[in-house]
């Protein structure tokens, strides 16, 4: 049995602690990105704080004040991109839930950079003979250990694919590996085989939208790197004690 705990983020399978498969590719180092786009928030701020400065120059306890605030920059802007990406997420899950309820779609949001983002969503939708077979799905692999929630199984163009929102500016290589280990687990738990993984981007800060399939995870190799990231991350616990 396989229970989570959502203000922890923890998985239990029968008593016992499961991995998160995120905390798995956790070892991945995934800070390149995200240093880059600091920088340039970084460097878009000083600009508009300096623009006008050749008529009125700042004074030495302005430069330090900018300076000073440099880093809260990058989390402010960081945190209200989040928070337009887990908003769209949120509707896209509503929207999926209330058409496997027979239920009536959700409004759509009334934020417009979430709404451009649920747009696009829906014009993919549209363009696609899509049918949501589950969602949310918790899983686990008891072969290897860990756990994850997955969130969409549906037929896609007459195709069985596991589908992955990510709300990001880019699609990333870990989006491969992670989406990798829900299939493993996925097709260990019902015992039959999904034909792919389709993982659907809506940006974070423009509302753009893509979709990228990926083949069944053997034949990129994203199992084996899973399980390689499985496998540092035990030694990496190990030797730490």
């Amino acid at each position: 049995m396989l229970t989570f705990d959502e203000g922890k983020h923890r998985y239990t399978a029968n008593g016992k602690p499961a991995l998160p498969v995120t905390t798995i590719i956790g070892v991945i180092d995934k800070s390149g990105p995200l240093m880059g786009w600091a920088l340039k928030e970084a460097a878009r701020y000083v600009r508009d704080e300096l623009e006008n400065t050749w008529i009125d120059p700042l004074t030495e306890d302005e430069v330090d004040a900018v300076c000073l605030n440099i880093p809260k920059v990058a989390r402010k802007k960081s945190k209200w991109a989040a928070d337009i990406g887990t908003q769209a997420h949120k509707w896209i899950e509503s929207h999926i839930a209330a058409q496997q309820l027979f239920e009536p779609a959700p409004d759509l949001p009334t934020d417009e950079l979430v709404r451009a983002c649920v747009e696009k969503f829906l014009a993919w939708e549209m363009n696609n003979h899509v049918q949501y077979i589950e969602s949310e799905r918790k899983i686990y692999s008891l072969k290897h250990g860990y756990a994850g929630t997955l969130d969409c199984i549906a037929i896609l163009n007459d195709k069985r694919v596991l589908l992955d929102f990510k709300t990001s500016n880019g699609l990333y290589p870990e989006y491969n590996i992670q989406t990798a280990a829900y299939q493993m687990a996925y097709e260990e738990e019902v015992n039959h085989s999904i034909e792919g993984r389709v993982l659907l981007r809506i940006g974070k800060e423009d509302g753009s939208f893509e979709d990228k399939p990926l083949p069944r995870c053997e034949a990129d190799l994203s199992d084996q790197a899973f399980l390689h990231c499985l496998g540092l991350y035990s030694w990496l616990k190990q030797e730490k004690g």
